[in-house]
């Protein structure tokens, strides 16, 4: 793994989401929640950049971040809400594909 990778003034935002993505899916997988949520964190800011922003991507960072407030106890309303997040998103995905095997048929 490129542990040395750095990011610097590098304009590309799929560059930086790949980053922070990998990153945060390695530090999760090693159960190094505090610095995985931070990586996840970072992915959210950079997915801001990007037009729609309602996306399996995005479904699957709000995902994680829910994992780990559900993992650290965090306060319940806090989990809810994030809950609330991945439910939103999952319905906009599902609409999307729905929408778009129609337009196939």
């Amino acid at each position: 793994m490129c542990l040395n990778l750095q990011l610097g003034n590098t304009s590309s935002k799929v560059v930086r989401l790949r980053y922070h993505i990998t990153f945060a899916k390695v530090l999760h997988l090693l159960d190094n929640l505090k610095w995985a949520l931070d990586h996840w964190i970072q992915a959210l800011h950079v997915i801001t950049m990007f037009q729609p922003q309602i996306g399996v991507t995005t479904r699957i960072v709000y995902a994680s971040v829910r994992a780990i407030l559900r993992h650290q106890n965090t306060l319940p309303e806090v989990v809810q809400r994030s809950q609330e997040e991945v439910a939103y998103f999952d319905k906009e995905v599902i609409s999307k594909l729905l929408v778009l095997l129609l337009l196939l048929y």
